[in-house]
């Protein structure tokens, strides 16, 4: 029973963060991506970075790693 409980609790701790970040703007969103990457599933990211995808690589600030990904995509890459 109190295995159940918790569970719950846990529950609707995350949908209050979910709908905490839901209520965040752009900019805020894409700060928080940025500063804690590390707290989420690739799923979850990929989830809400499409949206944000730009953002998040400008606070990245890594050129060379968008490069990187565009040529193993087959592209052709100048700057």
């Amino acid at each position: 029973m109190l295995v159940f409980s918790n569970n719950q609790n846990s529950r609707k701790m995350e949908t209050s963060i979910e709908k905490a970040f839901c209520n965040l703007g752009r900019t805020k969103k894409s700060e928080f991506i940025s500063e804690h990457i590390e707290l989420a599933s690739s799923k979850a990211m990929a989830n809400y970075v499409k949206d944000y995808l730009f953002d998040v690589l400008k606070d990245v600030n890594d050129d060379e790693y968008i490069a990187m990904y565009l040529r193993e995509k087959g592209y052709t890459v100048t700057k």
